[in-house]
């Protein structure tokens, strides 16, 4: 489907899709609270990371690898501005239809602004079998360290026991939860203790030669 004021694409509006800031529920694009209708069927009102959380945890995919640099994931797909002129309203309207400009590769590269988060998201990985190649639920990771310096309200009715937020001792033991009562995780997270045992090597050493975080936020060891 799309949004029938925008499928010119250069009405300057902001695309939605994107990797919400809210974790631990099954529904990330609202916050309702115990009480209204659909509480039941959630079981937890999720708590907000915002963008700037994304720095205090790595994500994973269904097998337990980093995919893309996560402080980049909950960006947005950039307003369109045509012909390039910031994207302000009223003032990326100047299309003119039929022109053969309309497609000059360095137009469209003005207009767009698109960083590949999402697509990275829902990539085929190697839990990603026939007939569906389901590329699985996303995780993130991160330990009482970080819960300290956000001041993440990590209780009921933000968390709950629905098989959306697991807590463990150890990284073997988180891993096992998660398969064992998650809905949608159908393979082992065969690489979750490998995964963060470099990325603690790459704190280390200052820099994530994977995906280059070093450059966009500080960089915390995962215990």
């Amino acid at each position: 489907g799309a949004n029938l004021a925008g499928m010119q694409q250069n009405l300057s509006y902001f695309t939605t899709f994107h990797i919400s800031g809210r974790l631990g529920t099954r529904d990330a694009y609202t916050g309702m609270m115990p009480g209204h209708p659909t509480f039941g069927y959630r079981g937890s009102a999720g708590f907000g990371v915002g963008n700037s959380g994304f720095e205090e945890f790595i994500a994973v995919n269904q097998v337990g690898k980093r995919f893309f640099n996560e402080v980049r994931l909950p960006r947005r797909p950039g307003p369109s501005a045509y012909p390039g002129d910031g994207g302000a309203p009223g003032r990326g309207l100047a299309h003119t239809p039929l022109d053969w400009r309309n497609c000059r590769k360095e137009w469209v590269r003005q207009m767009y602004n698109y960083d590949h988060g999402l697509d990275a998201a829902l990539a085929l990985n190697e839990g990603s079998e026939a007939p569906d190649y389901y590329s699985g639920p996303l995780w993130a990771v991160f330990d009482q360290d970080a819960v300290e310096r956000t001041g993440w309200e990590l209780r009921y009715p933000y968390v709950s026991d629905n098989g959306y937020f697991f807590q463990a001792d150890t990284i073997e033991a988180l891993a096992a939860k998660i398969e064992a009562d998650h809905e949608f995780q159908r393979v082992p997270l065969s690489y979750l203790a490998e995964t963060v045992a470099t990325w603690n090597g790459y704190v280390d050493d200052g820099e994530d030669p994977e995906f280059e975080r070093h450059e966009d936020a500080p960089m915390n060891r995962i215990a």
